[in-house]
């Protein structure tokens, strides 16, 4: 099986950790309220083969990955700002690899006291 989901959020965790003090990154979905923040919820919504590019000998020669990001925050002002700004990293890491962004909006939360970004990321042709 073609999967890239540990490197993906290693590369991702890594960065946002460099630029972000106590950032809480995991790679499992979170409640509406994460134990800290502000956090990143980084997890892989879909791996599957592209049938196209199977061949007798291996049937997943080439598949598509997609991923998911949720940022949190609790800032009392500037909470918006943060979670685009931490989404804006986010972005950036998986550009560079290659990874198109498919999805990104506010999100509304159970607890109006924190902000609550969604993005999602596709590729095509992972091998």
């Amino acid at each position: 099986m073609i999967d890239k989901e540990k490197e993906i959020f290693a590369t991702v965790a890594n960065a946002l950790r460099a630029k972000f003090n106590d950032i809480y990154v995991v790679g499992t979905e979170l409640t509406s309220a994460p134990p800290r923040f502000p956090a990143v919820s980084f997890v892989q919504t879909n791996n599957s083969i592209r049938n196209e590019h199977a061949t007798f000998y291996c049937l997943e020669n080439v598949a598509s990955e997609d991923y998911k990001a949720e940022v949190f925050s609790n800032l009392e002002t500037g909470k918006e700002a943060q979670t685009k700004e931490i989404t804006s990293v986010v972005s950036d890491v998986m550009r560079d690899l290659d990874y198109a962004r498919t999805f990104c909006e506010v999100i509304a939360n159970s607890d109006p006291t924190i902000s609550r970004r969604v993005s999602r990321y596709s590729k095509n042709n992972v091998i």
